[in-house]
């Protein structure tokens, strides 16, 4: 479903004719499209005006009758009143429009998603890698030939020591 308000415009009438829920806090999202049922609007100019909680903001329409709505009334839970006016001034009534409630809440960081199976595993994995070379570099195995050069090393020192 597409984010769109859609409306019937009947000469001085308007009617919105969907029934998507319109939610607060949406910015760039939601259309509104009007379909003008009669041909006194044909060839004008129209300007669709929302209005909610005293601002009102007016958007010219596009070839298609549609225009994105305005995010700055589309701030707070309550409705919102959609109108058109056109041509030298042709008006239209109001139709309301049910803004609900956002869960957003300004100033709070999203907490990080909870991992999927595939992030758990991926983690873990890391975890043993890094755990591994922990010990590797903590644990370094020597050679034979190492060890018995250490080993004569050791026993070549103490001989000297006591002559």
């Amino acid at each position: 479903m597409n984010p769109r308000l859609r409306f019937d415009v009947n000469n001085q009438t308007i009617k919105r004719v969907d029934d998507f829920k319109v939610v607060a806090n949406s910015r760039n999202y939601l259309y509104a499209e009007f379909n003008f049922l009669t041909d006194d609007w044909d060839g004008k100019t129209k300007t669709a005006l929302f209005t909610s909680n005293k601002l009102t903001k007016q958007v010219v329409l596009d070839n298609r009758n549609s225009c994105l709505v305005p995010w700055e009334v589309l701030q707070k839970e309550g409705f919102l009143e959609v109108s058109l006016f056109g041509g030298d001034l042709i008006t239209v009534n109001v139709a309301k429009v049910r803004v609900n409630e956002s869960g957003y809440r300004e100033g709070t960081e999203p907490e990080p998603p909870t991992p999927d199976v595939y992030s758990q595993i991926i983690e873990d994995v890391d975890n043993v890698k890094q755990m591994v070379a922990y010990i590797d570099a903590k644990t370094q195995i020597a050679t034979d030939d190492e060890v018995d050069e250490m080993l004569d090393d050791i026993f070549n020192n103490n001989s000297t020591t006591d002559d």
